[in-house]
């Protein structure tokens, strides 16, 4: 079995102190196996919800966190469903879109998108792709959704 390791810098004077949540319930919090860079956690934000999908076809969902689904609700619009909901709308939230780079070739309206994201909910959040060369919705290769709270 692994162990949880915590350890002190010796030249540090400060302390840490990690305090559990008010919750009658039991919570689980499972590290991935790799090193990870959580960045300045005091008062920057932190990500909270992650998805890449395609966005061609049926949308399959490629890697995510906090994500549950993606629906799509018609050509060039998908709504990103959270596995665990915000407690409001006041979070930030910044998508992109993009083609096949593989295929990719000058002047192919299938391959370069814009994206942009609608009102902001709780539960979801409604995403966009949008033809970057002739301005209709489009379905994308490569659809990503980044929130941070």
């Amino acid at each position: 079995m692994a162990t949880i390791k915590l350890q002190g810098n010796a030249s540090g004077s400060g302390s840490v102190t990690l305090t559990a949540p008010n919750t009658n319930s039991a919570r689980t919090i499972t590290l991935p196996d790799q090193d990870m860079d959580f960045g300045n956690l005091g008062g920057a934000g932190s990500v909270q919800t992650w998805v890449n999908w395609g966005g061609e076809g049926a949308v399959a969902i490629r890697g995510s966190g906090n994500v549950s689904s993606v629906t799509d609700l018609g050509v060039g619009q998908y709504r990103v469903n959270y596995s665990s909901s915000f407690s409001n709308t006041n979070y930030s939230g910044v998508s992109s879109a993009g083609g096949n780079l593989s295929s990719y070739a000058a002047q192919d309206n299938n391959q370069d998108h814009n994206s942009f994201q609608g009102n902001k909910l709780t539960g979801s959040m409604p995403v966009f792709s949008v033809d970057h060369d002739g301005g209709e919705v489009d379905d994308a290769y490569n659809m990503d959704l980044v929130c941070v709270s």
